[in-house]
């Protein structure tokens, strides 16, 4: 924006940038999007070049990239902490663990230490240097896990490019290969491997107890209708023994049995249904009667489930974080490129939308020209597109005094102008059907003001005036209306003075005023004359305007035609038709 001098220009670009931000399909894109302004005909070139290839995509692969592209984006991974400690007797592997420490817990090996393995957690000891893929791989997959989603829309919309030439910067890098992401879908938002086999065992293993409990209640029960089922006779010797030193019932061999043969059919039960072997559950129950559950087993056997559930996840979490080792950067990397893609792919859409064209670099900086162009703040269908050229071989002189039909387009022209070289030295496509433009330094806009402004205003619209003028760099100025900030006399004769310097620089402008035939009074052949002409009323009584301007031709006023439209509208016999007719009389002498 460093080109655009002033803050009219400025208004122009952002709601020019706006108008193709409208094609952007992603946040991140539309906040680095920008139309970056250059005088260096390579690197206009370059962007031509760029749009070029682009544009060789058909439409169905950029709509079907584009549709891809909504809800792109990267997700922060934050700080995650694994129930892991990592255990070394080494002190200067300890130091180097240290930086894991927000992750997991890193354990110093001493005389003391306790038994770590009984606290539950998955334990990793290491003597060796360490390597994060094998004793923290969730460092590595994090980014990847977190992101696996746009992750896959990263793969397929490089899928997608790779049939056309020109696009191997976004050709996905073999070492990232869809065997890969698919492996990486394998895991949940926790960085879990998300199997079935291992999803199952963990909900088996909050049931556990529960479902341990539940069957000793039916053990209890099946013991006492086997008793009842059972003949038990017990000799005069046998009972008096009994009572001597049996302190539980279940000690006598019978019973033995029965609580033997019940809590072993239930372990083989909760065996098949926990996919646990029977020789670890073997202690769960004591074997008294009543049977109870032996907590301090149970708790055992959980913790070393769960150890080896993780370390079985651990397994597949090392396997994959191997093969990514070292590819950390790609998913920055791979999202910077989607997101210029998406930039890119604005400006195609852009471009067929609204039928645009690449313009062409003025040989010398000697012609502005352009070829039915249309304004694009213009909504209202149709848009009349027009032809106008300042320098070259149409029309030699590069200042212009733009005259005509108030409502006629004078203003729309100027900002037409201005679109099409923001456009232009952005690298982009205009729309106009032909644009021949020159490399300028500077480009000027002052947008006309309401009402006849105060003195001090004045002194400082003819400050901002003169740094145009006595600026020695290349430079396109548009001025709207600039009678309205004096007295028509001294307007007319100001003008003149600005466009005589603009025109012995060399430089393009154009300025529109409703006081041509005063302003030619003080001007010399230097300055082209331009007319915008309403021709008369329709049917209707709308105006008729020919938009598009007339070279070397005073543009006809639209005050008399808009008399003659009121006096037409009134009745015969309206006062304020003769009101008219008189006016309209007088407007008409020559």
């Amino acid at each position: 924006m460093k080109l655009l001098k002033t803050g009219d220009a400025k208004a122009v670009y952002r709601e020019l940038s706006g108008i193709i931000k409208g094609y952007v399909v992603t946040e991140p894109a539309c906040k680095k999007f920008s139309i970056d302004l250059t005088c260096n005909p390579d690197e206009i070139k370059d962007s031509h070049e760029k749009i070029k290839i682009y544009n060789t995509i058909d439409d169905f692969t950029l709509d079907e990239i584009r549709e891809i592209l909504k809800d792109f984006k990267l997700k922060e991974t934050g700080n995650f902490f694994v129930d892991r400690i990592i255990a070394t007797d080494d002190e200067e592997i300890y130091e180097k663990l240290l930086p894991l420490k927000k992750h997991c817990e890193i354990v110093h090996l001493t005389m003391q230490q306790d038994n770590l393995e009984k606290q539950g957690k998955q334990v990793v000891f290491i003597n060796y240097e360490p390597k994060v893929a094998e004793i923290l791989p969730e460092y590595i997959l994090s980014d990847f896990i977190v992101n696996r989603s746009a992750l896959k829309k990263i793969f397929e919309i490089f899928l997608l490019l790779e049939k056309f030439p020109g696009f191997n910067e976004f050709i996905i890098e073999s070492n990232i290969s869809e065997e890969i992401i698919n492996e990486i879908f394998m895991f949940n938002d926790k960085i879990e491997p998300d199997s079935p086999a291992i999803r199952e065992r963990k909900e088996n293993l909050k049931n556990f107890k529960d479902f341990v409990y539940e069957e000793l209640n039916e053990i209890n029960s099946e013991i006492l209708k086997r008793v009842d089922e059972e003949e038990i006779k017990i000799g005069g010797r046998e009972l008096l023994e009994m009572n001597a030193n049996i302190q539980n019932v279940s000690e006598l061999d019978i019973f033995k049995k029965i609580i033997k043969d019940v809590i072993d059919e239930h372990i083989k039960k909760i065996s098949e249904k926990f996919k646990i072997p029977p020789a670890k559950l073997s202690e769960i129950f004591e074997k008294n009667y009543p049977p109870e559950v032996n907590e301090d087993e149970i708790k055992f056997l959980l913790n070393k489930i769960n150890s080896e559930i993780l370390e079985e996840e651990h397994g597949f979490k090392v396997k994959l974080a191997r093969k990514l080792a070292g590819k950390e950067d790609f998913l920055k990397s791979a999202y910077e490129k989607i997101i210029e893609l998406d930039k890119i792919l604005a400006v195609i859409k852009f471009y067929r939308e609204n039928n645009c064209n690449l313009p062409k670099i003025s040989e010398s900086n000697k012609a502005l020209y352009f070829k039915n162009a249309k304004n694009l703040f213009l909504e209202k269908e149709p848009v009349i597109p027009v032809t106008y050229s300042l320098g070259g071989e149409l029309e030699t002189k590069k200042a212009a005094i733009l005259t005509g039909a108030n409502s006629g387009g004078k203003t729309t022209l100027l900002k037409t102008i201005l679109q099409m070289q923001i456009l232009a030295q952005g690298g982009l496509p205009v729309s106009s059907e032909y644009y021949e433009f020159p490399l300028v330094d500077e480009i000027y806009f002052l947008s006309k003001h309401a009402g006849t402004l105060n003195a001090g205003a004045f002194e400082r619209t003819l400050k901002d005036i003169s740094k145009i003028l006595v600026s020695g760099k290349k430079k396109i100025v548009l001025i709207d209306e600039l009678e309205s900030i004096t007295e028509p006399g001294a307007a007319a004769r100001m003008v003149s003075s600005i466009l005589e310097m603009l025109s012995e620089k060399d430089d393009f402008a154009v300025v529109v005023t409703h006081l041509s035939e005063d302003i030619l009074k003080h001007i010399g052949e230097c300055v082209r004359v331009d007319g915008i002409t309403a021709t008369g009323l329709d049917e209707n009584l709308n105006l008729i305007v020919d938009r598009q301007p007339k070279f070397n031709t005073i543009g006809k006023s639209t005050p008399e035609l808009i008399v003659e439209k009121l006096y037409r509208k009134s009745g015969a016999g309206d006062a304020e038709r003769r009101v008219y007719e008189r006016i309209l009389g007088k407007m008409k002498e020559r």
